[in-house]
């Protein structure tokens, strides 16, 4: 049995994301376009305090409430406040799992649109997602946002798709630290859906 978070309308959310979360720096374009915003989800960590598991800072998922699970013990896997200028990071050198729910009804694929905001002790590692299931997993971007940390941009595409994501952010025989994360999904409907769902507005039309 599912249980539902309250639904934070999509254009508010949005606002407020641009406000709150200095490193949403590409959101997917159908974020921001009100007619792509059917069955998406979006799930924001900045991981202000040492909870773990960690619930989303910012989110909109009608299908259940998504989760940050830290793996790890300490003093390998510890929250710290500040590190080199950035506020509330998880250190590890297990993994950071995150649990999201979705949408339980079939469709063709899924896409997912991922930010992390981290640094590496081991240097440049762009490959730190592992997403069971995953037909495709593409950098969409990795750059530098100060001495220290990076910012990648992961774009991951299921198919069939799931009615709930695992996503795995790993070290890569190296210590990572995570500022931010940012998920957005969209389930896309298979052809036929969609020819259903237009002939189904054509007839309300007529009628």
């Amino acid at each position: 049995m599912r249980h539902g978070t309250a639904f934070v309308a999509m254009g508010l959310l949005v606002a407020m994301v641009g406000h709150a979360c200095a490193d949403d720096l590409n959101p997917p374009e159908w974020r921001t376009d009100p007619a792509g915003q059917n069955a998406t989800t979006l799930q924001v960590w900045e991981f202000g305090t040492d909870a773990n598991p960690a619930a989303p800072d910012l989110v909109a998922n009608e299908y259940g409430a998504p989760l940050a699970t830290i793996q790890g013990t300490f003093p390998a896997t510890r929250w710290k406040s500040e590190d080199q200028g950035h506020f509330g990071v998880w250190k590890f050198e297990e993994s950071m799992v995150l649990e999201i729910p979705n949408s339980p009804t079939p469709n063709e694929y899924k896409e997912l649109w991922i930010q992390v905001t981290y640094y590496s002790d081991e240097g440049l590692d762009p490959s730190i997602l592992a997403i069971p299931d995953a037909t495709e997993v593409e950098v969409i971007a990795n750059v530098p946002l100060d001495d220290w940390y990076r910012h990648g941009t992961y774009r991951v595409r299921i198919e069939p798709n799931p009615d709930s994501e695992t996503v795995y952010i790993t070290p890569a025989l190296c210590t990572l630290y995570v500022d931010e994360v940012v998920v957005d999904t969209i389930c896309i409907p298979e052809p036929a859906a969609v020819a259903l769902l237009a002939v189904g507005l054509l007839v309300l039309r007529r009628r």
